[in-house]
């Protein structure tokens, strides 16, 4: 519960990145705030597994629809699927500076006509197997095209590498949330933002902010 608490505290610390709200699926529980949860690696209850619906790089889900992806179980050496979701992006001046305050190593000026994208997501542990530590949110993450595994913009590839910049934070119930940060080309239309390890399950989402 202290590690939990402290990225809670994170989360109040972040808000100041964080101004708008995201709306949450119908019927599904998570916390009691409507609005974006702006904590790295925070933790709401769930009174049930949530249904996740199918995907594909032609069958892109919204914000707000679950999906499955394999995550790895080191205890038992090998993958399980999990439910996820997008809850929200932010974009812009916000985005960049969340990547600059928790992945500066990682962080580049974007180039003209490109804009740093940040997404929160959440996953459901109830049912996934456990280490003794728990799990955490990190999950495998890329960037591709509908017809192409790199990603592009009329008919110009770009960068499909996405940043993990969720914590540390582990749990054994609930939903737990994360963030992912990648560099978006600003007339990008369609773009798949693929959760999940390569060659086992993955859930396929728009990489698109809505405007």
């Amino acid at each position: 519960m202290k590690k939990i608490r402290r990225y809670l505290i994170w989360g109040a610390v972040l808000s100041v990145f964080f101004g708008g709200g995201c709306a949450q699926s119908a019927g599904q529980e998570t916390s009691a705030d409507p609005v974006l949860d702006p904590s790295f690696a925070s933790v709401s209850e769930v009174s049930a597994r949530p249904v996740s619906a199918p995907s594909s790089k032609t069958n892109l889900l919204p914000v707000g629809e679950w999906g499955r992806c394999a995550k790895y179980v080191p205890s038992e050496q090998q993958y399980a699927s999990l439910p996820v979701r997008l809850t929200g992006f932010v974009r812009g001046e916000k985005a960049e500076a969340l990547v600059k305050e928790w992945r500066e190593d990682a962080y580049e000026k974007p180039e003209e006509g490109f804009v740093w994208v940040a997404a929160e997501y959440e996953v459901c542990l109830t049912g996934f197997p456990m280490d003794k530590m728990g799990a955490d949110a990190v999950l495998p993450a890329h960037l591709e095209d509908e017809e192409d595994p790199f990603p592009q913009c009329s008919g110009q590839h770009f960068s499909g590498r996405v940043l993990t910049l969720t914590g540390e934070g582990t749990a054994f119930e609930g939903m737990l949330s994360g963030k992912l940060a990648y560099l978006l080309p600003k007339k990008a239309e369609t773009v798949c933002l693929v959760l999940g390890e390569t060659g086992e399950e993955q859930a396929f989402f728009s990489g698109v902010p809505e405007k």
